[in-house]
């Protein structure tokens, strides 16, 4: 599995513009490979962490290079202080039992 994780520190007053751009984003439930798509806001700092789960990392790159993530675009850049992205490859996932 794969994961691609973002750490957005917005500009002052722009984090709910922010998370309503990424939030939005039911076109991408449909594509092959995706599993799930997070999107956090910290609780004592000014953050937000977007984590997307895919089948592969073929998979996120055939999104990312579609025409359909071209045409959603990005959040505002004004809006965003700094962005950090790290590609990532899940080797254990345990969850809780039922």
């Amino acid at each position: 599995m794969f994961l691609i994780m973002q750490h957005i520190i917005p500009k002052a007053g722009k984090a709910e513009n922010i998370i309503n751009k990424l939030s939005n984003r039911e076109l991408i439930t449909k594509q092959p490979g995706f599993i799930n798509l997070s999107v956090s806001k910290g609780i004592e700092e000014d953050l937000i962490v977007v984590l997307g789960s895919w089948k592969s990392k073929e998979d996120w790159e055939n999104w990312e290079n579609s025409e359909e993530r071209k045409k959603l675009g990005d959040p505002d850049k004004d809006h965003i202080e700094s962005i950090e992205s790290h590609k990532l490859q899940i080797l254990k996932d345990e969850k809780m039992p039922k």
